[in-house]
């Protein structure tokens, strides 16, 4: 900026005044003290409570709007949720389910389709078990046997 007044004839130019010369920081002697160390990392929860993993939350949203939120807190709590869409317009299920989607994938959890529009989100560290009976170890010849 000086340089420009200078150009400019605004400020007499600094060769022909001696610049006197400041110093920002004092020359202080620098004490040879202990240098601070770096504290160990810790790692952070992404939720704010205390997840609550024996209680399982059944949803029951009707409009995407208003209902969404209240599963994105819920979820971000730590709790594992299931959300049953049979209420909802096909467009909002749509919508919801791309935002859960979306939901687990920021939090790192799963989602799991359970039914028919019933899906099951659930947190990091929480571990799912499925039932792996055959189908076909159900089936026998007569189907009579299975409902007596």
């Amino acid at each position: 900026m000086r340089k420009t007044l200078e150009y400019l004839g605004f400020v007499a130019s600094s060769s022909q005044f001696p610049r006197e010369r400041t110093s920002v920081r004092p020359d202080v002697p620098r004490a040879s003290g202990p240098r601070p160390v770096a504290a160990p990392v810790r790692s952070m929860s992404r939720s704010r409570h205390e997840p609550s993993y024996s209680v399982i939350h059944t949803m029951r949203p009707r409009r995407y709007a208003s209902d969404a939120s209240g599963i994105a807190e819920t979820f971000a709590d730590g709790s594992p949720i299931i959300v049953d869409l049979s209420m909802m317009q096909e467009a909002d299920v749509r919508r919801l389910i791309d935002f859960m989607s979306g939901l687990v994938k920021g939090l790192d959890g799963t989602i799991r389709r359970v039914a028919v529009k019933v899906f099951m989100l659930t947190p990091a560290g929480i571990e799912q078990f499925d039932d792996e009976l055959d189908q076909n170890s159900l089936q026998t010849s007569d189907d009579e046997e299975l409902l007596a």
